[in-house]
């Protein structure tokens, strides 16, 4: 007996009008992908965007001041790698699944994750930029 997985979410960045307020399979898992990469994290010194799990996301925030540079990009492609890892267990990333190109003249970085669903072997990929928005150090989906 064959077993149809079917994901299925409320899309984030719904837009009253939109016709996708619901998103579908590769789509949810991008949506995942968003949202724990651009939700803040706790550190050291800070609490996280999350009440009842302050350790949810990841620390994208803290590197958007250091220099715009390959040093600065690894550090992100480990940020990224530990926190998908860590809060989207249905999915596979390796580290080498995951591209961090820096523009230091455009002051953002270009971030692509490449995944596998493990319960359907279906691939897929997520792509972003991060970047310091004026008061906002989130990094925002392109």
């Amino acid at each position: 007996m064959a077993v149809t997985i079917i994901l299925s979410d409320v899309n984030g960045q719904y837009v009253k009008g939109s016709p996708k307020s619901i998103l579908i399979n590769r789509n949810v898992i991008s949506n995942e992908i968003i949202n724990v990469l651009t939700c803040k994290s706790n550190t050291t010194d800070t609490l996280g965007e999350r009440v009842f799990e302050p350790t949810y996301g990841a620390v994208l925030e803290y590197f958007l001041h250091d220099p715009i540079d390959i040093i600065t990009a690894n550090n992100i492609k480990t940020s990224v790698y530990n926190a998908l890892s860590k809060w989207i267990p249905h999915i596979e990333v390796l580290p080498n699944d995951i591209d961090v190109v820096p523009y230091p003249d455009k002051s953002f970085y270009d971030i692509s994750v490449y995944w596998r669903f493990i319960f359907t072997n279906k691939v897929g990929s997520t792509k972003f930029k991060a970047y310091y928005s004026g008061g906002s150090q989130s990094p925002v989906q392109n």
